[in-house]
C-alpha cells in the first residue's frame, strides 16, 4: 500500500512538473486540435449546415404556412370596386342608383357618378395560406436523399481533413526529434572540428601542417556552423506551425520516444476505408438522386391548399369620425339646428320616423336643406 502511494505521488509530480515547464506531449496537442484548430471548426459548421439542409428538405412533407398582410389605397374605378366586393361591401348605391330615374328615356345613357369617380379608398387583407403537396412524382424524396448524401460527403469531408491534420501535427513532432538528435550530432561534429582547428594550429607551429589545411579545417568548421543555424531556423518554424495548428502560443514539446510502427493492411481494407472513395461513392448517390429529382418534373403533382384571409379596415372607424367632424366644423351653425331638430322630432309612428331620418341626413348636407326640410316636416306634422 505505501509502496503504491508513493508510486502514485511520484507520477504527480512528474505531471506536475511537465505542466510547470510547458512541454506539450504528443497526446495533448492532439486532443487541442480536436478541440481548437480553426479549419476542423469551419468544418464542423459545414456540417451543421448540412444538417439544416436535410431537416429542411425533410420538412418539406409537412407542407408550408405562409402570412400574407396586403394594403392598398386607390382612387380607381376597378380598383375601388374590386376593394369593396374583396371585402363583401358593394352596395346598389354603388351601382350609381342614386341617380336613377325612371321618367328619363335617357337613363341608359346616364354615366353613374359613384360607379367612374369614386371616392380613395383603403384596403388592407391578412391571409393565412397552408399548402400541402400529397403526390409530387417523388421529387421531396429525392431531395431527401440528396440532402441527406450531402451532409454524409461533409462529414466524410471534415474526417479526412481531421487525418490530414493529426499527420501533420504527428509528423510536426517525430519531424522536431529528428532535427533534435541532428543538432546534436552537428553540434559534436562542430566540437570535433575546433578540436581539429587547434591541432592544426599547433602543427602549423611545428612545420607539419601548411596553412590551405587550417582554411580547410575552417571552411568545413563553417559549413557545420551554417548546417546548424538551417536546424534551428526549422525548429523555430515547426514550432509556429504547430502554434497555427493547435490555434495557441507553442514554445516547447515533449519529444517522443519511440518511432511509428509500419502498418500492416491489405490492398482491399485500403480501399475500403479510403476517404476519397467513400466521398467518389457518395457523389454518385447524390446524383442518382438529382436525376430523379429531374424525372419528377414529367409526372403529375397533387397538392392541397386552404386560405384563410380577413378583410377589415382597422383605420376606417377613425377615419369616418374625422370626416364626421370636418364635416360639422365646415357646416357652422347647421351643427346646432341638427341637434334641436333630433330634440323636436316625433319617435312614435314610423313614418314619423323614417321621415326624421331623412331630415337629419338632409341636415348633414348643409343648413339650407336642413332648414327647408325641417319647415317641411313639421307643416306635415300638425295634429
Amino acid at each position: 500500500m505505501k509502496l503504491a502511494t508513493l508510486l502514485c505521488a511520484t507520477l504527480l509530480g512528474f505531471g506536475t512538473a511537465n505542466a510547470s515547464d510547458g512541454t506539450l506531449n504528443l497526446n495533448e496537442a492532439l486532443d487541442t486540435l480536436k478541440k481548437q484548430n480553426l479549419e476542423l471548426k469551419a468544418a464542423q459548421y459545414d456540417v451543421k449546415s448540412a444538417e439544416e439542409s436535410a431537416s429542411q428538405a425533410w420538412g418539406q412533407h409537412w407542407g408550408s404556412l405562409d402570412f400574407i398582410q396586403n394594403f392598398s389605397r386607390s382612387d380607381d374605378a376597378l380598383n375601388v370596386f374590386g376593394f369593396k366586393l374583396t371585402s363583401r361591401e358593394a352596395t346598389f348605391g354603388d351601382f350609381g342608383f342614386a341617380q336613377f330615374d325612371n321618367t328619363n328615356p335617357g337613363i341608359l345613357d346616364v354615366a353613374p357618378e359613384d360607379l367612374n369617380y369614386p371616392e380613395e379608398r383603403n384596403f388592407f387583407q391578412s391571409k393565412l395560406e397552408y399548402t400541402l403537396p400529397l403526390y409530387v412524382g417523388g421529387k421531396i424524396s429525392a431531395y431527401v436523399e440528396a440532402a441527406e448524401e450531402m451532409e454524409r460527403l461533409k462529414k466524410l469531408d471534415k474526417t479526412k481533413l481531421l487525418n490530414e491534420k493529426i499527420y501533420e501535427t504527428r509528423k510536426a513532432y517525430y519531424d522536431m526529434r529528428l532535427l533534435d538528435e541532428a543538432l546534436a550530432n552537428l553540434k559534436t561534429i562542430l566540437g570535433n572540428i575546433e578540436t581539429l582547428e587547434k591541432m592544426t594550429q599547433s602543427m602549423i607551429q611545428e612545420g607539419y601542417a601548411k596553412q590551405t589545411d587550417l582554411l580547410e579545417v575552417q571552411a568545413k568548421k563553417s559549413n557545420v556552423t551554417r548546417s546548424i543555424h538551417q536546424m534551428e531556423a526549422n525548429e523555430d518554424l515547426l514550432y509556429h506551425y504547430l502554434s497555427f495548428l493547435l490555434n495557441q502560443p507553442v514554445t516547447s514539446i515533449a519529444l517522443p520516444d519511440s518511432d511509428v510502427p509500419m502498418p500492416q493492411l491489405e490492398t482491399a481494407q485500403i480501399i475500403e476505408n479510403n476517404i476519397d472513395v467513400k466521398r467518389a461513392r457518395t457523389g454518385l448517390k447524390i446524383r442518382e438522386s438529382m436525376k430523379d429529382v429531374a424525372m419528377a418534373d414529367y409526372l403529375p403533382m397533387v397538392g392541397m391548399q386552404d386560405r384563410a384571409a380577413g378583410r377589415q379596415d382597422p383605420y376606417r372607424d377613425q377615419i369616418a369620425r374625422l370626416r364626421d367632424r370636418r364635416a360639422c366644423k365646415r357646416a357652422g351653425p347647421c351643427q346646432r339646428d341638427l341637434r334641436q331638430l333630433r330634440r323636436t322630432l316625433p319617435r312614435t309612428a314610423g313614418f314619423h320616423e323614417r321621415r326624421r331620418h331623412q331630415t337629419v341626413a338632409a341636415a348633414r348636407n348643409g343648413p339650407c336643406t336642413a332648414r327647408s326640410d325641417e319647415q317641411t316636416h313639421r307643416t306635415g306634422l300638425r295634429p
